[in-house]
């Protein structure tokens, strides 16, 4: 597990260098895009510890990133409440909130039960944010302040991917810990834990509050990239988009929703910006992965790498020997 731990530790460290590294040569709009994706992949990995984990589709997860983004301009804009300090206040509010909210969710007992509550909340949120006068109704709220050593696209970015990171290197060591064997077992046999005493709906609601934090976190550096909150980040399209990037990079593989996140992020935002057909692109990915690579796009690599890295020569001599 050790090894294990010191690999993946390896591979983000090396992630994040291939993140921060290249941005000093690159455009401001395209360092704006990568700071978009390495948000987005957080929000996907912190939603994935639900839907790989679990099997809980949480439709509603976005409006834990809505709120992460409402709370925090509020909270500076509003209140006068210096940046950090309104950081770690929407943390703890967010908190609050999954705790309620997933225990409402939960106490239906039933799979579909907990998908149209979570949806159902979400879009009461929305309806009730996007109509709202005080808090900028449908035009949103401006001037979510930046850290002052973060003010410019290339530091903000350095920042972004860092805390990004330090938060994936924790939901990695939670996926590392008993915790997760307790969702796993929740996921393949509910029942049987049931019967051992273990309360599954305690473990999939504290999977919930867990999940919702890092959401929250990914609500407010997204805040604090456009310097606003607006409607848009609590539509319930943000949590499909989000729940598609971890089935394309492999919801069975902790890294897999990073890679979907990336892929979804630069259709959306990238080639968007030269085409209305943008979608398109995105269904024959979606196409593509249901009906050839069912386990995702990440998985199928790591099983094929050995394979894949082969030069062709090698694999004409290992052809010729079979």
């Amino acid at each position: 597990m050790k090894k294990s731990l010191n690999r993946q530790v390896k591979l983000v460290i090396v992630l994040l260098a291939i993140s921060i590294v290249p941005s000093f040569f690159l455009a401001e709009n395209i360092v704006a895009l990568l700071t978009k994706i390495a948000i987005m992949a957080l929000f996907a990995t912190s939603l994935n510890l639900q839907l790989g984990y679990t099997d809980l589709p949480a439709l509603g997860q976005v409006m834990y990133f809505g709120f992460g983004a409402y709370f925090l301009t509020l909270l500076t804009t509003r209140a006068g409440y210096s940046l950090w300090s309104s950081f770690f206040m929407t943390l703890f509010a967010g908190i609050i909130m999954a705790i309620v909210i997933g225990f409402i969710c939960l106490r239906s007992g039933t799979l579909f039960g907990f998908i149209f509550l979570n949806n159902g909340i979400s879009l009461l949120i929305y309806s009730f944010v996007n109509k709202w006068m005080w808090i900028g109704a449908d035009g949103g709220l401006l001037g979510t302040p930046r850290p002052s050593f973060a003010q410019d696209i290339l530091s903000f970015h350095i920042f972004s991917v860092l805390v990004v990171g330090g938060c994936i290197i924790l939901l990695y060591l939670i996926r590392k810990s008993p915790f997760t064997s307790m969702l796993l077992g929740c996921r393949e046999n509910n029942e049987r834990l049931l019967f051992l005493g273990v309360n599954t709906r305690n473990v999939k609601w504290f999977a919930h509050i867990i999940s919702a934090s890092f959401t929250v976190v990914a609500g407010m550096l997204f805040a604090m990239r456009n310097t606003g909150a607006y409607p848009t980040y609590l539509l319930n399209l943000l949590s499909t988009e989000m729940m598609i990037a971890c089935i394309i990079g492999g919801k069975n593989n902790f890294m897999g929703p990073v890679l979907g996140a990336a892929i979804v992020t630069a259709i959306n935002t990238g080639i968007s910006n030269h085409t209305i057909y943008y979608q398109f692109f995105l269904g024959i990915i979606i196409f593509l992965v249901v009906y050839f690579l069912p386990g995702g796009i990440l998985p199928w690599i790591t099983e094929n790498k050995d394979r894949l890295l082969k030069s062709p020569k090698s694999r004409v001599l290992s052809s010729a020997k079979k």
